[in-house]
């Protein structure tokens, strides 16, 4: 019988409370073996849900008080750990705010036989409510809408400083990248590339892609401006276009006071949200929302933990892996 690789997932987190449960249980659910967490400085819940995790064994929790963002070398240092101690031939290097989901079967099912590749290259798909959506539901209500085609950045054109041609989570975005572990050297800045033995690593299109929550709400959004627009401003080790959205919303959120320009450049307001779904511009696409309610991880505990009394479903633990053709698997 043919042994599984073991897949070994990073996160570095501020301030998720609302999503990072989900996060945690959706992967352990579907193929990820173990997850290495940094937190750096979360305020809010956070901590309360990784140390859960950690104690039922499912996490390994390291805590980062760095202000200045570089999050190039903490994934880079988890990355390492999750090779070096805890065994790992592929790692996902995810953020607190992405689900990865396998074309069919769990995300093992997807990852390449031994030699073919030293990466995966995985195409992000960014989640969108309209900027002024004040609905107190939560995200995987509210989120179901994706552009159609994204479109491309002008050649040449002011990123920091220039009007963009459609709101930035409509814009054709970089791709994630999900290695190998032998002879990887460096994750990038952001988690979409990594060096192998001091070189590129060499990328085969995935079968998994990332679905992307990134701006659940007004608050959330200022909170993660205002900490990694700031981290950026403050790390002198990353060039000045890394990071420059976070970079440009910061200036806005500087210049201005409030985020209503910043999170009006992110996101397309509620009426132009719907006509553009009338016109294809945007679809919807639930693929994501379904899959969370058949797997039963749409709340923030542990795998094996009570969340609404012994008669939920989610009582008992989730399975360690959802079989090929299983619901990770479910059709579009």
């Amino acid at each position: 019988m043919t042994k599984q690789p073991k897949l070994v997932m990073t996160l570095l987190v501020r301030d998720e409370e609302d999503i990072v449960g989900q996060v945690l249980r959706y992967h352990l659910a579907a193929g990820v073996d173990h997850i290495i967490v940094t937190d750096n400085g979360s305020v809010d819940g956070t901590l309360d849900i990784l140390t859960d995790f950690e104690r039922a064994g499912a996490l390994t929790l390291l805590r980062e008080p760095g202000r200045n963002f570089a999050q190039g070398s903490w994934v880079t240092r988890m990355a390492l750990m999750a090779r070096d101690e805890y065994g790992a031939d592929w790692i996902l290097n995810g953020d607190a705010d992405e689900f990865w989901l396998a074309d069919q079967g769990d995300l093992k099912t997807a990852l390449p036989a031994s030699g073919e590749a030293t990466a995966l290259d995985c195409p992000v798909r960014n989640m969108l409510r309209g900027h002024d959506d004040d609905r107190l539901a939560p995200w995987w209500e509210t989120m179901t809408a994706r552009v159609a085609r994204p479109v491309p950045f002008e050649k040449g054109m002011d990123r920091l400083h220039g009007a963009l041609p459609a709101p930035f989570f409509y814009m054709q975005l970089g791709s994630k990248a999900l290695v190998r572990a032998e002879g990887l050297t460096r994750v990038w800045q952001g988690n979409h590339g990594a060096d192998h033995d001091g070189r590129e690593a060499d990328r085969k299109p995935g079968a998994v892609t990332v679905y992307h929550y990134p701006v659940r709400s007004r608050r959330q959004f200022w909170r993660n401006i205002r900490c990694q627009g700031a981290g950026y401003a403050r790390n002198a080790q990353v060039g000045a276009l890394m990071g420059w959205q976070k970079r440009r919303w910061y200036r806005m959120l500087c210049e201005d006071g409030d985020s209503a320009r910043a999170i009006a450049d992110a996101l397309p307001g509620s009426r132009q949200l719907q006509a553009d779904l009338e016109r294809g511009v945007a679809i919807r696409d639930d693929r994501p929302a379904r899959l969370f309610s058949a797997m039963g991880i749409l709340d923030s505990k542990p795998p094996g933990t009570a969340c609404h009394g012994p008669d939920s479903p989610v009582y008992a633990p989730l399975p360690r892996h959802v079989p090929p053709g299983g619901v990770v698997g479910m059709e579009t």
